[in-house]
């Protein structure tokens, strides 16, 4: 029956007055108010007064990022709760099926007094990550702590001498030094640095590297968080050729020295005047893979006539002396020459020169046999008071062991001339017994 626009202006307050309080027959009319339709808001009316309660729904949604470099330990779902003024209303499951994306809708925007509803998200605990909040959107990030430790090892042979007291180990995470440690014998040769972060703010996991400060005359070999210090070094090994020879002609021009390493040959230098008769081999590794020094020795290659003496790495070389009345070029005085070699058939028993079975020398041979005629004392050829012989001994009787041909010495012929005078004193022989029969005859 009346309407009235109510502003700030009016207080929020307003009034319809001289209202007839019954009607025609005096029944008292009953007056009740009602808010046109406010957007946003829900009426109230309690007698005639209005209250307008801000009303509406809203919705909560969020995306699930991950820092993790891709990492292994992910989980396959994560849960988000939904707070409600602090209080927990409601919980999704989030998950790479989702695309890791959640969404709370309908829900009341405001309070029953109007007022609006703080809502938050919050994940539920993910071990090894962090979780931060921005909005409604959630980011785990990697995160835990990490150690590295190690030994430090020596390839020295236990040199005690040369070895450092204690080393210096940089840690360094990407590439940048962080933090340093002394090592030593007290420590037992370990190191270790501790708590450290094993990722960094994009939960990309951080590159722990070692490195040892440099050592003087030591090589460094990092494996792992294992360090091992290798002794290195270089060295020469240089002499000088001495001569002890009276400046013989027969002095080599030049001679061969071999180096020796652990025993083995490594290398060889010519020597000679050039060289003022000195050698040098130079850079030299000092020590093997080990660290063990290896041990150089040094030897000439033979030097005929010359006797080689080393003493340390100087060589002697000192004239061996002729025996008297030996030339050594001659080879009848040649231990090899064949003349003299004792398997020469020439001076071999079983030669058929000197082998007392040959007929030439059996007892049993017709021109020995004390019947023969040739050999009879009445023959003149081998009558004493006709043999004219100034080498024949008269007082010696003329027995067939006598008249036997003397076997020559061997002295360095061949078996051949010794065959060859055997053959010859044969047909002297035979020659002498046929004149003997002729004047016979």
């Amino acid at each position: 029956m009346a309407t009235q626009e109510v502003t700030e202006a009016s207080g929020w307050k307003y009034e319809f007055k001289d209202l007839a309080a019954y009607d025609a027959e005096g029944k008292a009319y009953k007056y009740e108010v009602k808010e046109q339709a406010v957007d946003g808001y829900q009426s109230k009316v309690k007698g005639y007064d209005i209250t307008n309660t801000k009303v509406g729904q809203t919705k909560v949604e969020g995306t699930k990022t991950w820092k993790d470099d891709n990492a292994k330990e992910r989980p396959s779902m994560i849960k988000v709760d939904l707070l409600q003024n602090g209080k927990v209303i409601d919980t999704k499951e989030v998950s790479a099926a989702s695309e890791w994306k959640y969404a709370f809708k309908d829900l009341a925007a405001y309070d029953a007094e109007g007022k609006a509803y703080k809502y938050e998200v919050k994940e539920q605990p993910v071990d090894g990550y962090q979780s931060e909040v921005k909005g409604y959107d959630i980011t785990n990030t990697k995160v835990s702590q990490t150690k590295v430790e190690g030994t430090k090892m020596w390839k020295d042979d236990n040199n005690a001498t040369d070895r450092p007291k204690a080393i210096k180990v940089d840690l360094l995470q990407n590439g940048k030094v962080i933090a340093t440690q002394e090592v030593s014998k007290a420590t037992g040769w370990k190191y270790e640095f501790k708590d450290l972060a094993a990722y960094d703010a994009d939960g990309k996991a951080y590159k722990y590297e070692v490195k040892e400060q440099a050592v003087d005359g030591y090589q460094t070999e990092v494996h792992g968080y294992d360090i091992t210090n290798t002794k290195v070094g270089q060295t020469k090994v240089e002499g000088t050729k001495t001569w002890k020879d009276d400046n013989a002609k027969e002095r080599p021009s030049m001679i061969k020295v071999d180096l020796l390493q652990n025993g083995q040959v490594i290398a060889t230098q010519e020597v000679s005047t050039a060289s003022d008769w000195k050698y040098a081999f130079k850079d030299l590794a000092a020590y093997d893979a080990e660290g063990k020094a290896y041990k150089y020795e040094v030897k000439e290659q033979p030097v005929a006539g010359y006797q080689s003496e080393v003493k340390g790495y100087d060589i002697t070389n000192t004239k061996i002396k002729d025996e008297p009345g030996v030339d050594p070029k001659d080879p009848s005085t040649d231990p090899k020459d064949p003349s003299t070699d004792p398997k020469d058939p020439s001076t071999d028993p079983k030669d058929p020169s000197t082998d007392p079975k040959d007929p030439s020398t059996d007892p049993k041979d017709p021109s020995t046999d004390p019947k023969d005629p040739s050999t009879d004392p009445k023959d003149p050829s081998t009558d004493p008071n006709t043999n004219t012989d100034k080498n024949s001994d008269s007082k010696v009787p003329p027995t067939t062991e006598n008249d036997k041909p003397t076997l020559l010495p061997n002295t360095g012929g061949t078996s051949a001339e010794m065959i060859s005078i055997l053959g010859g004193m044969v047909l002297f022989l035979l020659g002498g017994i046929l004149f003997a029969r002729q004047r016979i005859k």
